[in-house]
C-alpha cells in the first residue's frame, strides 16, 4: 500500500480554483485559509501597536525638542541682554579712563606745585640751619671752655687730696694699678696708707670708680675712699660723665629736611671746592 502524501497549500489552492476538490476538502481549505488570514491580521495588529508606540515616542521626542528649543531661545535672549550689558560696561570703562587721565593730569600739576614749595622751604631751612650752626658752634665753644675749667678744678682737687693723703700715717705709698671691674677691693697695706690707679671702672665697697681715678686706703681711718682724677666733664646740659651733645640739647634742629648730613668746620681760610659736602657749614675766623 503506497504512502499518501498530503498536498501543499499551494496545490490545494490550485485545485480549488480548478473546481477539483470535493466539498469537504474545499471547506477544510477555506478554514485553513481563514485561519491564515486571521493570523496575518493578528500580526498586522501587533505591527500597528508597534507603529503607534513608535509614533508616540516620536511625539515625545518632538515635545522634548520644542522644550529644548524654548530653552535655547531663552538663552539667546539672555545672551542679547548680556551683550547689551557688556556694551554699557565698555562705555562706562571708557568714561572712567577719561576721568583717570584727567585726575592724573591734576595730580601731576599738584605734585609740581608741591615740589616747588618744598624747594623753597628747603632753601629757607638751609639758611636757618646755617644760622643755627653758628649758634651751635658758639654753644659748643662755651661748653668746651666750661669743660676745661671743670678739668682744671678736678686736677686741683686731686692734687689737694694727694697732699692731704701724703701727710696721713707717715705718708702714702703708691700701690700700682687696680682693675675695679671685678668688684673686689685690693688688700690693705700693712704699714702705711696707699693708693691705686684705677684701670677698669667698677664699684668697690660702695665707691663708684672710673678709669683714671685713685683708690686711697687711709691707715688712720682704716677705710677706702677715692680721688676723682677722671677728666670727663662734670656736667654739660645736665649730662654727666662722657657727654655727647645732640642738636636738640641746645635747641637746634636735629636734621635737615632731606636727611642730608651736616658738619661744622672752622678754618682761617676758605676751603677748596672739593672739600665741600652738601650741608657743610664753614666758619672763617682771623
Amino acid at each position: 500500500m503506497s504512502e499518501q502524501i498530503a498536498p501543499t497549500k499551494e496545490e490545494l489552492l490550485a485545485a480549488f480554483r480548478a473546481g477539483k476538490l470535493p466539498r469537504a476538502s474545499q471547506w477544510q481549505f477555506l478554514i485553513e485559509r481563514l485561519f491564515d488570514t486571521f493570523q496575518g491580521n493578528v500580526d498586522l495588529i501587533n505591527k500597528h501597536g508597534e507603529v503607534v508606540a513608535f509614533y508616540e515616542s516620536i511625539i515625545a521626542i518632538k515635545t522634548a525638542m520644542e522644550e529644548h528649543l524654548a530653552v535655547i531661545n531663552t538663552k539667546h535672549s539672555d545672551i542679547d541682554l548680556d551683550q547689551q550689558q557688556v556694551a554699557s560696561d565698555r562705555q562706562d570703562v571708557e568714561t572712567r579712563q577719561a576721568d583717570i587721565v584727567q585726575r592724573q593730569t591734576d595730580i601731576n600739576a599738584a605734585a609740581d606745585a608741591h615740589l616747588a614749595s618744598l624747594q623753597s622751604e628747603s632753601d629757607t631751612q638751609v639758611a636757618r640751619v646755617q644760622s643755627e650752626g653758628n649758634t651751635f658752634t658758639a654753644a659748643v665753644t662755651q661748653e668746651k671752655n666750661e669743660a676745661i675749667a671743670a678739668k682744671t678744678a678736678a686736677v686741683d682737687a686731686r692734687d689737694d687730696a694727694l697732699l692731704i693723703a701724703s701727710t696721713m700715717a707717715g705718708g702714702i705709698v703708691e700701690m700700682g694699678n687696680w682693675d675695679a671691674s671685678g668688684g673686689v677691693l685690693p688688700a690693705k697695706p700693712e704699714q702705711n696708707s696707699g693708693f691705686w690707679k684705677i684701670t677698669g671702672a667698677g664699684v668697690l665697697g660702695g665707691i663708684d670708680l672710673g678709669i683714671g681715678d685713685s683708690l686711697v686706703y687711709s691707715k688712720t681711718t682704716d677705710s677706702f675712699y677715692k680721688i676723682d682724677n677722671t677728666e670727663s666733664v662734670t656736667s654739660v646740659q645736665g649730662k654727666k660723665g662722657i657727654v655727647t651733645l645732640a642738636p636738640e640739647d641746645i635747641g637746634a634742629e636735629p636734621a635737615l629736611p632731606d636727611n642730608r648730613k651736616r658738619a661744622i668746620y672752622a678754618s682761617t681760610s676758605e676751603p677748596a671746592s672739593e672739600d665741600w659736602n652738601d650741608g657743610d657749614i664753614w666758619m672763617i675766623y682771623e
